[in-house]
C-alpha cells in the first residue's frame, strides 16, 4: 500500500461538489486556505477511485438527512461545516 495525504479544495457554495477519491480514504483535517475550504485526506494512492460528494453548510442552515459530518472551518465571522453526502 502506498499512503499519502491529499488535499481537496472546495468553493464556498451550497452546491454539492464531487471528487474521485481513492477507496478507503479518511478525512484528517478541514481548514480554510485562502478563499477555499480545504480537506486533507489520508489516501491509498494505489486504490481504485470512487466518486464521493461533499457539501458545505453554513451555521444555522439545514443539514441534509443523508449527510455525514467531516469537519468545521472558520472564515472571519463565518463558520463553515463540511459534510459528505451519503447516497
Amino acid at each position: 500500500m502506498s499512503r499519502a495525504i491529499w488535499k481537496y479544495e472546495f468553493e464556498i457554495t451550497a452546491i454539492v461538489q464531487a471528487y474521485d477519491v481513492p477507496k478507503g480514504s479518511m478525512p484528517v483535517h478541514v481548514e480554510m486556505q485562502g478563499r477555499h475550504l480545504c480537506m486533507w485526506m489520508d489516501v491509498n494512492t494505489a486504490a481504485d477511485k470512487d466518486e464521493r460528494s461533499f457539501v458545505i453548510i453554513g451555521t444555522g442552515h439545514p443539514v441534509p438527512d443523508d449527510a455525514a459530518y467531516i469537519g468545521t472551518a472558520q472564515q472571519g465571522e463565518f463558520v463553515w461545516h463540511l459534510f459528505e453526502v451519503i447516497a
